[in-house]
């Protein structure tokens, strides 16, 4: 899931007639001098980073910013060049910096790097709050949404006009100057309170030694991968190894791996949850909302708390039945394995799933990996992607990039052959590196009058790493999550808008931007598309139909059960920002064993996954939206299934309605538009075999 939610800036070359900017020797200098100093359409030296040059860029770029923020408070001339487009440039500068700090703290194998990158990150937040909290800023870009002009402004222009009203609002700038105040510092804590959060889960110490006896049925070339010199073995906590213990582990050993794996950030992060969901309601009454999820959902498509709760109240009757389906099917696998039980515990899901698609499909997922070498895979999105959006791509030779295993690649538009973006895969596991899978934007795409500033941006994975004598093999759920992931990156792609306020994806509203990237996991079951590169790494051949028609018939095992630990995540989440009351008695870990029985599993004892759900610092009172914007992806899908899943002129379609306004416009408008009619659940109950009641 991705997507962050910072933008990234520029360097001064296209300001408007009138605005001050450093002089050319000083930009010479400092891009010289300094990386994340950079003229418009370079890229970032990552081998030159320092400590210090990170830490200056950001300086620099408060400084430079507050250059045109002093002309704006000054100006008398209330014209949308004189007060918008000076904020809008002002904004570019800080985020020029403030995205690309993002992505070296998540990635960078230097922990001093990321040190700066978290402190970098953290100035210029808290500078982005000054300006929120700026009263004369407010002033005067409320005394243009006052005048004539601001009437006869096109679409983009008013909408982000009225976007950055209803975040001064939101920031207190109606309140008293001593509440200002307070909102200022609470913002400020809220930030640098999820950046801890985050960096306990990433650095998570936790790990799983055993010795040679608790090996059984894990197999031998993991072992050999992660065996010490003592001879003890030592696995990490991500995701590629969590998927092989939990698979093939004996019992005892896969419990203890669940267990450190769902402990991670423990203890540390129920303080620091605590400390955020406080400072987020307080932040929300002092605003005039009842709780932070009233203020956040101002933003989004999704009008109140109470339609989530709705929403999610409605999935979980439909999703009710598939789900006891599922559950079913697992027990009496378990049964027939000769193991006693009357219940599924969480940690013996991953096996039971393994054993169940090799019976019951035979599939035997060891071997169908032999059929996705991480190279074909890309190849293959590549074609497919240039097939329906007229995209080509090209990769740089020795690029600068911020560890050996990045690869970097130019994104070009077909018709045009124009170079659109630049893009970074970074695959592998590696200690201190971001454990998920996103896609972090580094700089978005805008459009000048004399061309388009370059997206750049970066798709952080962790697939399984290479061996001496075998390439990256995916499983097909690796190949699923790429092409999600991926959906994002083509996204960033194409977004661009004349106003970089809203260029690019990181300001698409929160349950939406997950639609075009969860609408690609459908085409990798297409048979037509997996023809294209699932090809045996060893002799070329290709995977065969009748394998292709098992995964697809295999898509919906445990898709109700699936279904319901997403709807207690969204719950999970929304319970915390609309019902939840920090130190008032209940904890966290109540509210954990209040809402587990969702899943229709028992909680695992002595975990606390909440330390480690992530989603809870960037999508506050937001996780609601990935099922939300599934129903869209589904629908949008659903046009595909009936017109074609390569069909070009729908691509090309669907690129231009709903990948190439970034965050400007209505979603809901773009699909129906798309549609041609008014979007409903229908395909995504399809899509998951939940079988639908008529009324």
């Amino acid at each position: 899931m991705n997507s962050k939610h910072l933008f990234g800036i520029i360097f001064l070359l296209f300001l408007i007639s009138g605005c001050s900017s450093p002089t050319n020797k000083e930009n010479a200098e400092k891009t010289i001098s300094n990386p994340l100093y950079r003229p418009v359409n370079d890229l970032i030296a990552f081998s030159k980073l320092t400590p210090e040059n990170i830490m200056e860029a950001a300086e620099n770029a408060k400084l430079d910013a507050e250059k045109i923020l002093e002309e704006l408070r000054n100006e008398n001339d209330i014209s949308y060049n004189s007060i918008m487009h000076r904020y809008d440039e002002a904004l570019k500068i800080i985020y020029t910096v403030s995205t690309p700090t993002e992505l070296i703290f998540e990635t960078h194998p230097d922990s001093a790097i990321r040190e700066a990158a978290k402190n970098a990150s953290e100035l210029l937040k808290n500078y982005e709050y000054q300006i929120d909290a700026d009263d004369k800023i407010y002033q005067k870009i409320k005394q243009f949404s006052q005048s004539e002009e601001y009437q006869s402004l096109s679409p983009d222009r008013k909408q982000f006009v009225d976007e950055v009203l209803l975040n001064y609002v939101n920031s207190g700038m109606d309140l008293s100057k001593e509440k200002q105040q307070f909102v200022k510092s609470l913002r400020s804590k809220i930030h640098n309170v999820g950046v801890n959060f985050l960096k306990n889960i990433s650095s998570s110490p936790n790990k799983l030694v055993i010795t040679d006896k608790d090996t059984v049925g894990i197999p031998q070339d993991f072992l050999a991968q992660n065996k010490k010199s003592d001879g003890t073995y030592e696995f990490d906590m991500s995701y590629p190894t969590y998927s092989t213990i939990m698979k093939f582990a004996k019992p005892e050993i896969r419990k203890k791996y669940f267990t450190l794996f769902k402990n991670r950030g423990y203890p540390e992060n129920m303080e620091l949850l605590d400390s955020l969901l406080y400072y987020r309601q307080t932040l929300a009454s002092i605003l005039g909302y009842k709780t932070y999820a009233d203020y956040k959902l101002t933003e989004r498509m999704a009008p109140s708390p109470e339609k989530v709760w709705d929403f999610e109240n409605d999935l979980k009757e439909k999703f009710d039945a598939k789900a006891n389906e599922d559950y079913q099917e697992l027990l009496e696998l378990k049964k027939s394995l000769g193991e006693c039980g009357d219940k599924i515990e969480e940690y013996e899901v991953s096996r039971l799933l393994y054993i169940l698609n090799r019976q019951k499909y035979s599939i035997d997922h060891e071997k169908v990996k032999k059929y996705f070498p991480l190279d074909n895979v890309i190849n293959g999105i590549f074609k497919m992607t240039q097939t329906l959006f007229g995209l080509n791509y090209e990769e740089v030779k020795n690029p600068d990039v911020w560890h050996p295993d990045v690869r970097m690649f130019k994104c070009y538009d077909t018709e045009t052959g124009k170079l659109i973006g630049v893009f970074y895969l970074d695959f592998f596991p590696r200690k201190n590196k971001y454990s998920h899978a996103a896609c972090f934007s580094i700089y978005p795409g805008q459009i000048q009058e004399n061309g388009l500033d370059i997206a750049q941006a970066a798709l952080v994975c962790n697939f399984p790493k290479p061996t001496e004598d075998k390439p990256s093999l995916m499983k097909h759920s690796d190949v699923e999550t790429f092409f999600h992931e991926f959906g994002h990156l083509v996204h960033s792609m194409v977004a661009k808008s004349r106003v970089f306020y809203l260029s690019g994806i990181d300001r698409v509203k929160l349950d939406f931007v997950e639609a075009p990237s969860q609408i690609y996991e459908n085409w990798a079951y297409e048979k037509d598309v997996l023809k294209i590169f699932a090809k045996h790494y060893q002799t070329g051949e290709s995977l065969s139909d009748e394998i292709i028609e098992k995964l697809i018939a295999a898509k919906n095992v445990y898709s109700g059960l699936a279904g319901l630990k997403q709807v207690f995540y969204g719950s999970y989440d929304m319970y915390l920002h609309n019902k939840y009351l920090p130190y008032q008695g209940e904890t966290t870990d109540d509210v954990t064993r209040n809402l587990y029985p969702i899943t229709k599993f028992d909680l695992t004892e002595d975990t606390h996954f909440q330390c480690n759900f992530g989603h809870l610092v960037g999508y506050g009172a937001g996780y609601y939206g990935y099922m939300w914007s599934k129903v869209f992806a589904q629908d949008m899908w659903s046009k595909f299934e009936e017109e074609g899943a390569m069909n070009k002129a729908l691509g090309m379609k669907y690129r231009k309605l709903i990948l190439e306004p970034g965050a400007q416009g209505d979603p809901y408008k773009a699909v129906t538009e798309f549609l041609g009619r008014e979007p409903n659940s229908n395909a995504l109950l399809k899509s998951m075999g939940v079988k639908q009641v008529e009324n």
